[in-house]
């Protein structure tokens, strides 16, 4: 479980990142192309362009971190439920392990 869940973080981790290069890259191209554009007219091309920072970048990192929040939390419910399991089992152990005893001192 451990093992699965450091997998997916690390591909939501890479895939923030990518988003971030997407946003950067969009705005080196307009950049490029709009040379005689101030930063902002730039930027503000790009969004006309359906191009702005929360649709690649800010909104999807953000998903990015809830589906990490979620994992952790799933990540922290199995080992709960793995700690509950080990301590019912060491539970009914300890009981026939008694159990045994007394039949043992009985004959």
């Amino acid at each position: 479980m451990n093992e699965e869940s450091q997998h997916l973080k690390k591909m939501y981790h890479v895939m923030a990142h990518k988003f971030g290069d997407n946003w950067k890259k969009a705005q080196k191209v307009g950049n490029e192309i709009g040379e005689k554009l101030t930063s902002a007219e730039v930027i503000d091309e790009l969004r006309k362009g359906g191009a702005y920072e929360s649709k690649l970048e800010t909104d999807p990192k953000r998903k990015i971190d809830d589906k990490i929040k979620k994992l952790n939390n799933v990540y922290k419910n199995c080992n709960g439920y793995i700690a509950k399991i080990k301590q019912s089992i060491e539970a009914i152990v300890s009981n026939d392990q008694m159990l045994a005893s007394q039949i043992d001192g009985m004959m």
